[in-house]
């Protein structure tokens, strides 16, 4: 088995368990909605609907960071649970249009909560 093969089932093995999952979609989200509250509760830095480097704390630019690497991580793993099942159409739509990560996400998750309600 290549070394490529071996990395890809290290990565899926962890993306198809419901728990990590989950983490992986709030966590992947937390900057928008944190973005959302900060701009419902009137913070002077998003007055102008922006929210810059230079005026995040350091604590909001790890929280940025993490968010995008789940987001990385549910997209890649995404890709690579498509092509394993060969759905390759839906590949190509989450490979362009990246959002649909989040909807393929939920499908997995709620199969995994439907089989495991099934024993």
């Amino acid at each position: 088995m290549s070394l490529l093969a071996a990395s890809r089932i290290k990565m899926m093995k962890y993306y198809l368990k419901s728990s990590f999952l989950c983490l992986l979609l709030i966590l992947s989200l937390s900057m928008w909605g944190y973005y959302i509250l900060l701009g419902n509760l009137g913070d002077p830095r998003v007055a102008d609907s922006s929210l810059d480097g230079e005026e995040m704390y350091v604590w909001e630019v790890l929280l940025l960071a993490l968010s995008l690497l789940s987001l990385f991580y549910l997209w890649a793993c995404s890709l690579i649970h498509c092509f394993k099942n060969k759905r390759l159409f839906v590949a190509i739509l989450i490979m362009l249009i990246w959002p649909l990560t989040y909807i393929y996400s939920l499908y997995i998750l709620s199969s995994h909560v439907a089989r495991n309600k099934a024993r």
